[in-house]
């Protein structure tokens, strides 16, 4: 497990967004693995973590759409 991607980089600034997502969901896998689900237990649960969290993407916009709809009384 990397405690500080950074360590692992040529500089800090060469640490992208996307590397320090996947060093946190690696994180995730290993403490799943580490309090005891299976390997592909662990891997189910973050792929459906990841799963839902790219398709919420987006729906930030469509929650005020609603409110807007929505019959006054």
């Amino acid at each position: 497990m990397l405690e500080n991607p950074e360590e692992h980089a040529t500089g800090v600034d060469d640490v992208s967004p996307l590397r320090s997502l996947i060093v946190e969901i690696h994180e995730i896998y290993q403490e799943l693995i580490d309090v005891g689900f299976s390997s592909s237990v662990a891997a189910q649960i973050v792929g459906h973590m990841l799963s839902v969290a790219v398709g919420s993407r987006g729906d930030d916009d469509d929650d005020e759409d609603e409110v807007e709809d929505e019959p006054e009384v």
